[in-house]
């Protein structure tokens, strides 16, 4: 489940395409994502494949289990101006009972890599 008001909402993350093991996203960088200077913050594309990443995993677990982040590596290798718009695509490198590892590559409109993000998921029970 996913509350109305939420980082995904407030980054102005768009799923485009959402298949088993596979999420791609965009974000237009605006005033609630991009740093002082008017670039993508190097934060909101690491929130961006967290989140890609929770919500692949999710896909994959039943009701009885839920995904926790406790990993995340990013490099950021080239700006995005504001007013653009960047694309996350999100795969699931290991999908295991207790760990999902996904990689998550966040490219320009010309597929120019901005940022690759590692995450790691732990694959906890719910409580009740």
């Amino acid at each position: 489940m996913y509350y109305s008001s939420n980082m995904f909402h407030a980054l102005g993350i768009k799923i485009l395409e959402q298949k088993e093991k596979y999420l791609k996203a965009q974000m237009t960088v605006n005033n609630s994502n991009c740093q002082p200077l008017g670039f993508l913050c190097g934060g909101a594309s690491i929130a961006m494949a967290e989140i890609l990443a929770g919500m692949g995993s999710m896909a994959l677990l039943d009701d009885k289990h839920f995904p926790l982040g406790t990993s995340v590596s990013a490099n950021h290798l080239r700006a995005a101006a504001f007013g653009t718009t960047v694309y996350a695509h999100a795969k699931a490198m290991h999908v295991g009972k207790t760990l999902h590892l996904w990689d998550i590559q966040i490219l320009d409109a010309d597929d120019k890599i901005i940022s690759v993000v590692r995450v790691n998921n732990q694959i906890v029970n719910k409580r009740s």
